[in-house]
């Protein structure tokens, strides 16, 4: 990922005239930036649309990111990574802005539009300063579980938090679980697998770094247990597949019969136990591995 830790440009423009302000370049390949002419004219047009809606929004440019809050006719806006997340861009935007005006009050007529752009450049420095704070964070990822009901991904929350849980109720939509791992800091979202809710799944795996898909080891019900993981394929993101169960040996299938039933090769299967807590940091080490942050 260029930038750093995701953050690409940040720029502050004048909503009046369309001009940029300030303008900040993180990228390590500048070839890889968002078209000025294209931002411009995409923020314009969108905040022109808005007006009524909450000053801070979020659109994607060119698979590119691009969150921006509006004030007083100026936008302030971040260019991030796709897969960045959206509340770190706004957190930016929040100092940017506060900043900014502290040091460029309202008040002070000689900021007001279509001034010299050379009065604006000794907030470069603090803009560096913000952006820096923030790619010094630790890196926060989010990873979400998806598979059938009872398949045992709300055991396997409950594993990574820690807790004892020998319960089978099905989640109801969406739980989400926060823990530290290598140094990252991960969420973890437990979608409720059950078929009214995998309508909800494109909305709660945007921004996701991951999957993790949860296979019952003892299921009979390979048709559904496809069309489940065919919706997770849709999301063109890593995937390990925990073949959760194994523990029950008498009835578990094994990892060579799962990944032929799911047309994967083994290597991306990892069988264990999430109520005996096998396995389950292996997931974790594989994702890690495989994603792009």
């Amino acid at each position: 990922m260029n930038g750093i830790s995701g953050i690409q440009n940040v720029r502050i423009l004048d909503l009046v005239s369309g001009s940029t302000l300030i303008n900040r370049s993180y990228l390590k390949n500048l070839h890889d930036e968002i078209q000025p002419e294209l931002l411009i004219s995409t923020v314009l047009s969108f905040t022109q649309e808005s007006k009524d809606q909450e000053i801070t929004n979020t659109i994607m440019v060119k698979d590119q990111k691009v969150v921006l809050e509006t004030t007083e006719n100026l936008a302030f806006i971040a260019v991030v990574a796709a897969d960045y997340e959206t509340s770190d861009a706004k957190r930016i935007l929040s100092h940017v802005r506060a900043s900014f005006f502290r040091q460029h009050p309202v008040r002070d007529c000689q900021w007001q539009y279509g001034e010299s752009i050379k009065y604006f450049h000794k907030f470069e420095k603090k803009l560096d300063e913000i952006v820096r704070h923030f790619s010094n964070r630790k890196t926060v990822l989010k990873f979400v579980l998806i598979g059938r009901e009872y398949a045992g991904k709300t055991t396997l929350t409950h594993a990574y938090a820690g807790t004892n849980y020998e319960g089978y109720l099905p989640t109801l939509g969406l739980d989400i679980l926060r823990i530290e791992y290598k140094n990252k800091h991960i969420r973890l979202w437990d979608l409720g697998g059950q078929r009214q809710f995998r309508r909800l799944w494109p909305k709660f795996a945007t921004e996701a770094s991951g999957i993790i898909f949860v296979i019952d080891s003892t299921t009979t019900h390979w048709v559904e247990t496809l069309e489940v993981f065919e919706i997770s394929k849709l999301f063109h993101l890593p995937t390990v597949i925990f073949a959760n169960k194994q523990d029950l040996v008498d009835h578990a299938n094994s990892v060579e019969l799962i990944a032929e039933k799911l047309g994967v090769p083994i290597s991306s299967i990892i069988g264990g136990s999430a109520l005996l807590n096998k396995g389950i940091y292996e997931v974790l080490d594989q994702l890690l591995d495989e994603s792009v942050f």
